[in-house]
């Protein structure tokens, strides 16, 4: 019986760790994409993070939707876990900016 429970408890942690991990590719997927669409479109360097935010803003809403889902299960406060979604979001696009700086965004 213990054995049948501690399988169902690591089936269930790898479903929300796919759930997290296909919604945060999901939006990498969308800041590179952005990218790609901000240099064709012309988007000065300074215009690209409003830009992604509003281009990627669903996949955003996925992503913490999908922390929120599995912090709940775990007991974390949605205060904390918008926070900590929030802050994850933030360093993503980051990333996605100095890419775009770096290759030569208008």
């Amino acid at each position: 019986m213990m054995i049948l429970v501690m399988s169902f408890a690591l089936v269930s942690a790898a479903a929300q760790n796919a759930m997290i991990n296909s919604a945060r590719d999901g939006l990498r997927s969308c800041f590179k994409a952005a990218a790609t669409q901000a240099k064709a479109e012309k988007v000065a360097k300074d215009g690209f993070q409003p830009y992604a935010r509003t281009h990627c803003a669903t996949q955003a809403s996925k992503f913490m939707d999908a922390v929120w889902a599995f912090d709940a299960k775990n007991k974390v406060g949605k205060k904390q876990s918008n926070a900590d979604a929030a802050l994850q979001i933030e360093d993503f696009l980051v990333v996605a900016d100095e890419k775009f700086q770096m290759e030569g965004g208008q």
